[in-house]
């Protein structure tokens, strides 16, 4: 006898196992729920930037963004550029984990794929990503937009954290 199962449920099913998943690590990460998100990090570059007693031009000049970016990420624009993410905390002394230069992110995100047994295709549609930023995202390239790298990060599990 054989039963018959809606798409749907079965699409839900493989959506509550990847969010109760329980993986010991890959490369020396934790996978478990992400407890930060980009707006939180714009409010940390902002009390970082503050406690430094540097002003936004300031930190624009070191950072090579535009105070423009600056003040937008500050107050919490969560659709910026990944690359520029990255030299602006880098500029202020913000390690972000597991997104840096010293990781290979593209590696961390297509061997936590594999481990789920997901394809690019699958993690596309289960995070509401398109298969193109999937390949992109696997690709390191630099470009990429921070909120949809957590939402894609945050599919598999994978936490992110920020230290000042």
């Amino acid at each position: 006898m054989y039963v018959r199962l809606n798409p749907c449920y079965i699409l839900l099913l493989c959506v509550e196992y990847v969010r109760t998943v329980k993986l010991t690590s890959i490369e020396g990460f934790m996978f478990v729920e992400p407890t930060h998100d980009a707006s939180s990090l714009g409010l940390l570059c902002n009390q970082k930037r503050k406690e430094l007693g540097l002003d936004q031009a300031t930190v624009s000049m070191y950072a090579n963004v535009s105070v423009k970016f600056i003040s937008q990420f500050e107050c919490g624009k969560t659709s910026v550029q990944l690359d520029k993410v990255l030299a602006l905390t880098s500029t202020l002394g913000i390690r972000l984990y597991p997104i840096s230069k010293d990781i290979d992110l593209g590696k961390l995100v297509k061997e936590s794929r594999s481990v789920l047994g997901f394809t690019q295709a699958s993690l596309a549609g289960f995070s509401g990503l398109s298969t193109k930023f999937i390949s992109n995202l696997e690709a390191n390239k630099p470009t990429l937009m921070l909120d949809k790298v957590l939402v894609a990060l945050h599919t598999l599990g994978v936490k992110m954290e920020f230290k000042a």
